[in-house]
């Protein structure tokens, strides 16, 4: 993935496939790391191509 994908990924917000910019993607899982990262197994069925979303912890709230 192009740094230019990746940037156009992220404005979007996850909601478009980098490679073909449709919008009928799916998400799968959830993995949480030690290290306060975690990951999911994202798949376009537009062009049939996956990739892992990724994230950092940035905060918590409490669930009242």
């Amino acid at each position: 993935m192009t740094p230019n994908m990746q940037k156009k990924y992220l404005e979007s917000k996850g909601a478009i496939c980098p490679f073909c910019n449709s919008n009928d993607v799916e998400a799968f899982g959830f993995e949480v790391e030690e290290n306060g990262t975690a990951s999911q197994a994202v798949h376009c069925n537009g062009c049939d191509r996956s990739w892992d979303d990724l994230y950092t912890l940035t905060g918590a709230e409490e669930i009242l």
